[in-house]
């Protein structure tokens, strides 16, 4: 595995058993050959414990999301083209000014594509900073070419 997604995995404190599952899902991702894969992001989210729960793998290239939902338990590989992911999305915060995280920090992006619901990504402490990357990097250029607005959830 590449050596970023090795770094962001001990970023968000993901478990030798969890890292083996992401591993597993890059082996299978990169080998279908839709392009390099260039980014990461697991969903998470913090439990009544403030321990992390993790759910969805999402795995990017240029064109595509590899999205795994519940891949500690499923092995359904969802591909989407980023072209057709979204045209408005919902950006809800808390503890999280986009610039630095906490241990309480939150965030949750809501994606829709013709007002119906087509999924949503959740971060806690600082893989809050990494779903603005991801943002920034393939979910705001397709609403760039769409001239779409983004929306601030409250």
């Amino acid at each position: 595995m590449k050596p970023e997604f090795l770094k962001y995995l001990e970023d968000i404190d993901v478990t030798q058993p969890i890292q083996d599952r992401v591993e597993h899902f890059y082996c299978l991702c990169r080998d279908m050959l839709f392009g390099k894969l260039l980014d990461i992001f697991i969903d998470d989210y913090l439990t009544e414990d403030k321990s992390r729960k993790y759910e969805g793998l999402t795995f990017c290239s240029k064109d595509y999301n590899f999205s795994v939902p519940n891949f500690l338990t499923s092995e359904k590989i969802n591909i989407i083209p980023h072209q057709n992911v979204q045209d408005s999305i919902v950006i809800t915060v808390a503890n999280y000014d986009f610039k630095k995280t906490n241990e309480e920090s939150l965030m949750s992006v809501q994606l829709y594509l013709k007002q119906t619901d087509a999924g949503t990504y959740k971060a806690s402490r600082n893989n809050c900073a990494y779903l603005v990357r991801i943002l920034r990097r393939y979910v705001e250029p397709s609403l760039r070419k769409r001239e779409i607005k983004i929306s601030s959830g409250q």
